[in-house]
């Protein structure tokens, strides 16, 4: 309910992490993470459990580290910095294609 529409995971059979697909027409998870930690909340960037670096668009949360009111918190935490960085993202400047990119050396 905090996440975006556009996230997607399932719930794992066993373990204690989560992972978390987000849009490959967003911000990244390495955006996401450093305008989380502004609201003290951190998760495990997905391509660092990638050697050649993909899984840039996801997360994995580990659901067991903390009792269920603080994992609740922190989801609504990282709810908040994942909105608040879609409107900045959807907010920025596309190039205009119907002028000629300038170059200035």
């Amino acid at each position: 309910r905090y996440f975006p529409a556009e996230a997607r995971w399932q719930s794992p059979d066993g373990g204690i992490y989560l992972w978390v697909d987000m849009p490959h027409t967003g911000p990244t998870a390495t955006e996401l993470y450093l305008t989380a930690i502004n609201y003290n909340v951190a998760f495990a960037i997905g391509s660092v459990f990638s050697a050649g670096g993909a899984f840039s668009h996801a997360m994995r949360l580990n659901f067991a580290a903390n009792p269920p009111p603080d994992i609740a918190e922190g989801i609504r935490r990282l709810g908040k910095a994942w909105h608040e960085l879609l409107n900045k993202h959807s907010g920025a400047r596309r190039p205009d294609e119907k002028q000629p990119a300038l170059q200035i050396l």
